[in-house]
């Protein structure tokens, strides 16, 4: 579970203004520190799903936001089906989304267990800093 936000601004996505909350806690959700959740390379992935959640009438209801099976999980209170349509479209883009950079990758698999979705030159970058 991502950490408790103690502010009360208000998240703002171009010209939108949405009030998003942590469903666990009621605390205000900030669009900064949802993207802060997962790699910066998904920070535009993260904010187009949003706005569009906000264009879809979602109640603004983050569960939790976080990197899985070198994926995008955005996990939310409830939705219309086109909710949840968008957010597995976003989701899935990010399987092919740099989650360091934002330029294409793939996913790959890092040490025993871990997947990550790197591009060349970022997954490049991890292999030398491991030496």
């Amino acid at each position: 579970m991502v950490g408790r936000i103690q502010t009360n601004r208000k998240t703002k996505i171009g010209v939108l203004v949405m009030e998003m909350k942590w469903e666990w806690t009621g605390e205000p959700a900030i669009l900064e520190d949802i993207k802060n959740c997962v790699g910066e390379g998904w920070n535009g992935i993260i904010e187009r799903l949003v706005a569009d959640l906000e264009k879809l009438g979602w109640d603004g209801t983050v569960a939790q936001v976080k990197e899985k099976f070198g994926g995008l999980r955005f996990y939310i209170g409830g939705g219309t089906h086109e909710v949840w349509e968008r957010i597995s479209e976003a989701e899935k883009e990010s399987m092919n989304t740099c989650q360091n950079c934002g330029k294409p990758g793939k996913i790959d698999k890092w040490g025993k267990w871990w997947l990550l979705c790197l591009c060349p030159e970022c997954g490049e970058n991890r292999r030398n800093s491991k030496l």
